[in-house]
């Protein structure tokens, strides 16, 4: 927005349902209709055996018919859960999903987490600290260690490694 400061918004929890915390807060803050649908199937051994979600989310100038329709079909499928544990492909979900309403896929992507830290990219946060408290934090720890908040990989460091990376 061309401010100084980070634009934050904040959007009340409405039920705690993660789906309808997000319809809530799609339709709050960004002032789009959705629809969300989540689940999780849980075996009697408390392995997962499906787990996924839809979220539908409107068109300006969607008919409200139409969207209604789309709504309709959801509620008509079950649940969720149930649904993606019988159907691999989203290709098989879409007919239930769109039934009663012309639609084409118009492309497809594999989606996968892939965090891209390394251990240069944590050495240079572990450089921005002072020599005295990676010195503290070595003598305490017997060892510099960062762990990615995102990926959970540790990366161990000498002293000599981060002084390195300071000049």
């Amino acid at each position: 927005m061309g401010m100084k400061q980070p634009f934050i918004g904040r959007v009340p929890l409405v039920s705690g349902e993660i789906a309808e915390d997000l319809s809530q807060y799609f339709y709050m803050s960004e002032q789009v209709l959705s629809l969300v649908s989540l689940g999780v199937l849980v075996d009697t051994d408390l392995t997962i055996l499906a787990a996924g979600g839809l979220l539908i989310q409107a068109m300006p100038g969607a008919r409200e018919d139409l969207l209604a329709k789309l709504e309709n079909n959801v509620l008509n499928m079950g649940a969720i859960s149930e649904v993606i544990k019988n159907h691999k492909r989203i290709e098989d979900i879409a007919p239930q999903v769109m039934k009663g309403v012309e639609y084409y896929i118009t492309g497809e992507q594999n989606l996968q987490f892939k965090c891209n830290c390394s251990r240069e990219r944590l050495a240079a946060i572990l450089a921005q600290l002072s020599d005295e408290e990676l010195d503290e934090i070595y003598a305490a720890e017997g060892k510099l260690e960062v762990c990615c908040n995102f990926c959970n990989e540790f990366y161990e460091y000498t002293p000599d490694d981060i002084k390195i990376m300071k000049k």
